[in-house]
């Protein structure tokens, strides 16, 4: 995913933010004990020292879980699995399979996505053109149908997640921002995220 903004947590690093998530999701776990086994999923990015997989691999590595990997299917991005970050990944998954689960259990859930999805984006880039501030590129649609099908899909499969940002308040023209459609149409809900 792209940097957050300015209050971002790369300007704090990969490990003194993981601490901080370890910290928060321990605390959020003892109040709210898992019922399953844990698996932290993350969405195909690939290995930077400062980018979201270093982040999720301490994360991982702190709380002594696995990983999972949820790619986009070749055809909509050729290099996303490949490039993909695969340490202590137990579990991959592609786009389409989670898609699949997420239309069967929740019948229309795709439409519904794709069109608040192109809402959302249209009102940010107006609000950027208002900044005078060019357009968001065109593959925050394609990463954030994948982000907010991720989420939809492990919650209704497992029973239950935590999403943990990686900084917060989320920044307004980040993919991750993205995540109020899911909000909005009932595909997340606000108790998944961690405080």
């Amino acid at each position: 995913m792209p940097w957050p903004g300015p209050t971002g947590w790369l300007s704090f690093g990969a490990e003194r933010t993981a601490r901080d998530l370890t910290q928060r999701l321990r605390a959020h776990w003892e109040e709210n004990p898992p019922e399953k086994p844990l698996l932290l999923l993350t969405q195909g990015d690939p290995y930077e020292p400062q980018g979201i997989a270093a982040l999720t691999r301490n994360v991982a590595a702190s709380l002594a879980i696995p990983r999972g990997l949820a790619f986009l299917d070749e055809d909509l991005d050729p290099d996303h699995k490949a490039q993909a970050d695969r340490e202590n990944v137990i579990l991959e998954v592609s786009f389409r399979a989670l898609a699949r689960a997420l239309e069967h259990r929740r019948p229309g859930s795709l439409l519904r996505l794709e069109r608040g999805i192109g809402k959302a984006l249209e009102g940010k880039n107006e609000a950027r053109r208002r900044l005078g501030k060019a357009p968001l590129p065109a593959y925050f649609h394609r990463y954030g149908r994948h982000q907010e099908v991720t989420k939809a899909s492990a919650r209704l499969i497992c029973g239950a997640i935590t999403v943990a940002h990686s900084a917060l308040p989320v920044y307004e023209f980040s993919v991750t921002s993205l995540c109020a459609v899911g909000f909005e149409i009932g595909l997340s809900r606000q108790s998944d995220l961690l405080r």
